[in-house]
């Protein structure tokens, strides 16, 4: 049986970026209960499984239908079905194959990944009722709140949202004046007089303080500013390490307002509340004290903080924020139900990445920027303490500052109603239509924290020694390590779940370090590294095939000498090549280092007796791709310039690789060919 997935034409594709739209931006909520990096489309994925169900005839209208509702004969295809996938990450391919009712084994080296995913699995599969998550989440924030609200509340003035500070620099900090915007209102603090004052916003390039007539501008860029802030730590108060406040946004009825550190009284509160979270901090410091003061290990990305003297993971957190985090994790712990309290735990390793050091204020909207926005360990010159309970006083579960643990609860609280009524908007010819999908977790589905180098250590007598499909999303060359950058959550989900001291977490990141495929991409022999290592992966996963398996995978990368050591790789194995499609990829974003906004899905077979691979069907797809940017939907992920010639080229390379995978091509003829094709490409488009 030849399957759609080898013969995809331009309208199965058009119709594939046109529900990859409905996700540009915002995820299925499912996708956003928790922080992971590079996550592919789910309706990519999700098509990819269809087709791979579907027959090679399935017209447009048939592929659609499937799309949203499997036909009786469709779902028992899935339920005989068993799937693989080696690099789960954050869990979109297990998701959304538990959604259409495969058999799945999803595997990964970093314990992170896995507990995202079986949270998620846990919402798909009804397995934690909506009504139940609520009410207990709604009991976790009040009896956490009766304990720190005293670190939090400013008597008369209101509660504390955000505090502004700055990390010192030989006892002096410098500060851009302009603190943020409400509504047509901006709000300084006087480089000069250090008063905070207000002014309407008019569009003036300069603003005068009312007292001492300073000069000040609403700008971000510190470079424009008239005058900094200058100020020695003395003058104010330490929230956390090398942390030194100089404003605070509170919330009082319905009004946000800034207020001055230099005022004797804001002052005085503030260090009365930094002195009572310590104290809280030594008395749970006994019950924490192997898991609270772990050492942050030394690598690529967390070298930044390091170098700054923040060598533990407690010292990313303010004094407020640790004990917060400290009681919640005491609560938490104490619910009877796992199922419910890793949700919870979810939603506090979540909130992390707004309620730390790590995050900064975007004055303009108000709001935090999270950390890992750009995918690295980075600590911003001014960071920003946000209250990680802040809630209004009528309805616990309604957030008042983006990022905190009320707003990951929310977002918990979505995808229950999402599962229950599971759509995506889809706009075709300026129409928005909704399209109703169908949830069917009826199949059975494994989940273990392993590398594929472990896969023998893995005997059990309820899952196949052989798969029908591997479908996954392997390691790029280049890429960060994810064993680093999701050591901030590993921390946190430790305080509830308490499976490692100081000792046997660095073990456990030493582990996981070693045995990551991840080229750093300082090294010289990075290629070499690449091809050898994804060599080893290939050939195992072959070897978990059964006779007529597929291998499908996504690949990009800018260079040409990645996608030859992706060549190198897949030749050793032994792979027979079906085909390959660009698809919508990665949405990079402004901060994003991806050039790229399209993938490869490359498609391979372990046997093809069936029929000769015909090199007409890779001639077809790059064929396809003038077609196909004349669909506007299309066009937006190809972007125009450096990225459309980004695309073309891995789209070229792709191609090469393909054609030359059963034959043995130096990178000099590979690239020679690549070129000969880009060119080709260039002038069809």
């Amino acid at each position: 049986m030849t399957r759609l997935i080898e013969n995809l034409d331009v309208e199965h594709l058009s119709f594939i970026y046109e529900v990859a739209l409905s996700e540009w931006g915002r995820r299925k909520p499912i996708y956003e209960i928790h922080k992971w990096w590079a996550r592919r489309y789910s309706n990519v994925i999700r098509a990819a499984l269809i087709a791979y169900l579907l027959d090679a005839n399935v017209d447009i209208n048939d592929f659609r239908r499937a799309f949203q509702h499997l036909g009786k004969e469709l779902k028992y295809e899935a339920s005989r079905t068993w799937i693989f996938d080696p690099f789960i990450g954050g869990g979109t391919i297990v998701t959304e194959a538990c959604m259409l009712g495969f058999n799945v084994v999803g595997i990964d080296i970093n314990p992170v990944a896995t507990f995202i995913t079986r949270s998620q699995l846990s919402l798909i599969r009804n397995i934690v009722t909506e009504k139940v998550f609520l009410n207990r989440a709604k009991d976790i924030i009040k009896r956490a709140w009766n304990k720190v609200k005293h670190l939090w509340l400013f008597p008369s003035n209101g509660m504390k949202l955000y505090t502004f500070a700055a990390i010192s620099k030989e006892g002096i900090c410098r500060v851009n004046p302009y603190l943020g915007k409400h509504g047509k209102k901006l709000w300084f603090i006087c480089p000069n007089c250090r008063n905070v004052f207000t002014c309407e916003d008019n569009s003036q390039n300069l603003y005068s303080c009312p007292e001492c007539r300073t000069k000040v501008k609403a700008t971000t860029r510190v470079k424009e500013q008239p005058s900094l802030l200058e100020f020695k730590c003395a003058d104010t108060v330490e929230i956390g390490y090398n942390m030194f406040a100089y404003a605070v946004e509170v919330y009082k009825g319905t009004e946000r307002v800034f207020l001055s550190v230099f005022d004797l009284n804001i002052r005085q509160k503030l260090k009365n509340q930094v002195n009572h979270a310590k104290l809280l901090i030594k008395k749970l410091s006994k019950q924490y004290q192997d898991i609270m003061y772990i050492e942050i290990p030394q690598g690529i990305e967390t070298l930044r903080v390091k170098k700054l003297g923040y060598d533990d993971f407690s010292k990313l957190f303010s004094y407020c924020q640790l004990a917060t985090y400290l009681v919640l994790a005491e609560e938490i712990r104490r619910v009877p139900d796992r199922e419910i309290k890793e949700l919870l735990t979810l939603a506090l390793s979540d909130s992390a990445r707004s309620c730390s050091t790590l995050a900064s204020y975007y004055q303009p909207y108000a709001k935090v920027n999270p950390a890992f926005v750009i995918k690295s360990f980075w600590l911003p010159k001014n960071p920003v303490e946000l209250n990680v309970l802040a809630h209004s006083p009528k309805d616990p579960l309604h957030p008042i500052g983006r990022g905190n643990f009320i707003s990951a609860l929310r977002k918990i609280l979505r995808a229950f109603k999402w599962v229950k009524n599971p759509k995506i908007k889809v706009r075709k010819n300026a129409v928005r239509n909704e399209l109703h999908l169908t949830i069917k977790p009826i199949g059975k589905v494994y989940i273990f924290n392993l590398a594929v180098q472990e896969l023998q250590s893995l005997n059990t007598s309820f899952i196949p020694k052989n798969f029908d499909l591997i479908i996954t999303d392997p390691p790029y060359i280049d890429t960060q390590y994810y064993s680093e950058l999701s050591l901030i959550f590993m921390y946190v989900q430790n305080l509830v779940l308490q499976r490692y001291n100081a000792k046997n977490f660095v073990s456990q990141y030493q582990r996981i370090k070693d045995l990551e495929i991840a080229p750093s991409r300082l090294s010289k022999s990075k290629y070499e590294s690449y091809a050898k290592c994804m060599s080893m992966i290939f050939r195992k996963l072959k070897s978990l095939l059964k006779d007529y398996g597929y291998l499908i995978f996504t690949f990009h990368y800018p260079k040409t000498k990645g996608w030859y050591a992706l060549y190198k790789s897949i030749a050793s194995a032994g792979f027979i090549p079906a085909n390959f499609y660009v698809i919508p990829g990665e949405a990079s974003g402004k901060l994003g280092r991806s050039s790229v906004l399209t993938d490869i899905l490359l498609v391979f077979k372990k046997n093809n007796d069936e029929k000769i691979f015909k090199e007409e069907d890779l001639t077809m797809s790059l064929q396809l791709m003038p077609y196909l940017l004349r669909n506007n939907n299309v066009r937006k992920f190809f972007g125009e310039g450096y990225k459309l010639k980004s695309a073309l080229l891995n789209a070229a390379c792709a191609y090469t690789l393909m054609r030359n995978v059963r034959n043995n091509i130096s990178f000099k003829e590979f690239k020679k060919e690549v070129k000969t094709i880009m060119s080709t490409l260039e002038q069809a488009i």
